[in-house]
């Protein structure tokens, strides 16, 4: 038997219609699917971490108190055996430098060392004479001495050389210099001072790690 006419045509539309929506949810579950797999497949990166002078000399100790086993010290501290090799081949470095310097190399060099060297003589000439020094101060001497004939003659593209602050910040870090600078010290340093605060500061983090290892069972 035979269905009318009209309803073959109702039939049929319904029939386009529920096709095309069947082939709509299938694209978009397939497309839907490459995306999660792509999105499964893409790995995180892996944030760098910065470690100061103390935190690699624990690492050092850490490693000298476990048999020297480098594989072993980078799985502990989720850092690559490279690392703790050129930390332990640095450990007379590190322990004479301060325990908050992150690198261990000087950067990019100096444009005009000779320039430099004579403003920091003459900063710590006026400190010697327990003379305040401003950051300004020390901008105008460097303009000064640019201007310098002998100088000019030596280096003439000084004058297109800007004293920037970001110039600035990097002499007075370059030299160990503050703004709020002592004058007078009632009582010297030792010379070994850094050397004995780093030995100090990185043995009491590597008992921490190591009781923390302690306590949370860990062989």
């Amino acid at each position: 038997m035979k269905l009318p006419l009209i309803l073959q045509n109702d039939e049929r539309v319904f029939l386009l219609y529920f096709f095309s929506i069947v082939t709509r949810t299938v694209k978009m579950v397939v497309i839907g699917n490459k995306q999660n797999k792509k999105a499964r497949n893409r790995l995180p990166q892996k944030k760098r971490r910065q470690w100061n002078v103390r935190e690699k000399l624990m690492v050092v100790h850490f490693l000298e108190n476990n048999g020297g086993n480098k594989r072993g010290t980078a799985k502990e501290f989720d850092i690559q055996p490279k690392q703790v090799h050129d930390w332990n081949n640095n450990k007379a470095k590190l322990v004479a430098t301060a325990s908050h310097v992150i690198k261990l190399h000087p950067g990019k060099s100096v444009k005009y060392p000779s320039l430099e060297n004579d403003l920091f003589g003459w900063v710590c000439e006026k400190r010697t004479n327990q003379i305040a020094v401003t950051q300004k101060m020390i901008t105008n001497k460097a303009i000064t001495l640019s201007r310098d004939q002998e100088f000019l003659a030596n280096n003439p593209d000084i004058t297109t050389f800007k004293f920037s602050s970001k110039w600035l910040e990097g002499f007075l870090a370059r030299y160990d210099l503050c703004n709020r600078h002592r004058t007078t010290v009632s009582q010297q340093l030792p010379p070994d001072l850094f050397e004995k605060q780093n030995v100090f500061l990185s043995y009491i983090l590597y008992m921490l790690c190591v009781r923390c290892r302690f306590a949370s069972g860990v062989d």
